[in-house]
């Protein structure tokens, strides 16, 4: 039996990729008018066709465009969250190959338990998506503390 989607499934995911396909372009259209539009306000200055040059025209049109791209907003936001699950589905893999070739000394409930709680970051990343919560500083910061605590306890012949 095939795990494919259903005709139907595939209808409204392609319905789906379409409007947002179509909302980015009309987006990527008005940015490139602006772009144009700078363009033709600089060549006029520059052959002395236009005088005196007012920037502040230029600067308004290109803030209108910018300050409404929601889609292009939507479609990054959701890339940076396909990104970051993929890198904690990475984590977890890692980790447990890891343990299956014996380069981990715990117990197979520890290892799983935090094969576990990796994994349920990706579920946080969907349901709770947070602007810092994955920037990994917490751990890098673990990271020079506990190497920090290694290098004392060699220091100290422990």
């Amino acid at each position: 039996m095939c795990d494919c989607p259903s005709r139907a499934q595939a209808e409204y995911a392609l319905a789906q990729i379409s409007r947002v396909v179509k909302a980015l372009a009309a987006e990527n259209a008005g940015l490139k008018h602006v772009a144009e539009q700078c363009r033709e306000f600089f060549t006029a200055h520059v052959s002395g066709r236009l005088a005196p040059y007012n920037p502040a025209y230029l600067n308004g049109g290109l803030i209108i465009e910018l300050s409404d791209i929601k889609a292009t907003d939507a479609a990054i936001a959701d890339m940076r969250n396909k990104a970051r699950i993929e890198g904690i589905n990475y984590a977890a893999s890692r980790l447990a190959a890891a343990f299956e070739h014996g380069f981990v000394d715990k117990p197979i409930s520890e290892v799983g338990d935090i094969v576990r709680m990796i994994l349920t970051a990706a579920e946080e990343v969907v349901n709770h998506p947070a602007e810092d919560g994955l920037s990994g500083e917490y751990a890098r910061d673990a990271l020079k503390m506990w190497e920090k605590l290694i290098m004392e306890a060699r220091s100290n012949g422990e």
